[in-house]
């Protein structure tokens, strides 16, 4: 009993008091530091409820190229735009002759003009042997060339990047590619000198036979009537009589002619052909090729009346 009674005299002392005090501020003070709060030194990161948003990439390139200038030398109008190789104008679906080469005699020289791989004009010339292929400068051309002796001046036609004409020419070395106005062409171009005049005739975007001719200057494309071709031109002088030859639509040959005016298309008998015709006059007589069904060639010529088509032998042809 006087155990007990010591004890409970204890608490009510003044260090009996001050112990339990310390005792009850140790507790709370526990609580507290177990309580959840936050933490203004290092936050913790935010869980994303739904997906970040996506960055816009602005229109603005990240490097700038330098501008593309023109070549020296060429004039404004005659200059080539930078983007021309890669805005090509499709060619027709049937446009099988574009690669078709063509030669002239310029001169004493026989020359031969083509396409490269690349869409540039090369040539090669025969001078005691055939020279390798020489390539003619830069300029995208899209059809095959057109090579022809105007006056003294070796003159090249072909189809430009963007449909339309062009043309160069050698006077003490190759100009550059020269356009030559409005106007797409959806064939090779066939030139041809008229008397003193130059004339060009293509097929037009509708698919019919359209000339310009040079007089002072060049003219615009002139259409030449109605009826659909299906293959390049090919124009020549037989005797005094202008005459053009082109595939129709039924793949047989067919011609029209200028004698005070133009004549409708003509059929020239059966026979299909599966390439454009090239024309010559060889010696007097007016001689046609082309392509047989087949895939050999084959000629037929004009002798007090047509011949049908005449094989020449195997051998296939691409063009």
């Amino acid at each position: 009993m006087e155990e007990k009674k010591k004890d409970q005299s204890f608490w009510t002392t003044v260090p009996g008091m001050l112990t339990g005090l310390a005792t009850i501020v140790t507790a709370v003070g526990t609580l507290v530091l177990a309580w959840p709060r936050p933490n203004y030194f290092f936050p913790a990161t935010e869980t994303p409820t739904s997906p970040p948003k996506e960055r816009t990439l602005t229109s603005e390139p990240l490097i700038t190229s330098h501008p593309v200038t023109e070549p020296p030398g060429i004039p404004p109008e005659t200059a080539f735009p930078a983007t021309a190789i890669m805005t090509l104008t499709p060619l027709p679906k049937d446009f099988s002759d574009n690669r078709s080469p063509s030669a002239v005699m310029a001169g004493d020289r026989l020359t031969v003009f083509a396409r490269s791989a690349n869409g540039t004009l090369m040539h090669k010339f025969y001078e005691g042997g055939w020279t390798d292929w020489i390539p003619l400068g830069d300029g995208q051309t899209t059809s095959g060339p057109s090579a022809v002796m105007a006056g003294e001046r070796l003159t090249v036609f072909a189809r430009g990047a963007d449909g339309t004409l062009i043309h160069k020419f050698y006077d003490s070395g190759w100009t550059d590619w020269i356009p030559l106005g409005e106007g797409q062409i959806t064939s090779n171009p066939s030139a041809v000198m008229v008397g003193e005049r130059l004339t060009v005739f293509a097929r037009s975007a509708d698919g019919t036979l359209m000339h310009k001719y040079y007089e002072g200057g060049w003219s615009d494309w002139i259409p030449l009537g109605d009826g659909q071709m299906t293959s390049s031109p090919s124009a020549v002088m037989a005797g005094d009589r202008l005459t053009v030859f082109a595939r129709s639509a039924d793949g047989t040959l067919m011609h029209k002619f200028y004698d005070g005016g133009w004549t409708d298309w003509i059929p020239l008998g059966d026979g299909q052909m599966t390439s454009g015709p090239s024309a010559v006059m060889a010696a007097d007589r007016l001689t046609v090729f082309a392509r047989s069904a087949d895939g050999t060639l084959m000629h037929k010529f004009y002798d007090s009346g047509w011949t049908d088509w005449i094989p020449l032998g195997e051998g296939q042809i691409s063009n």
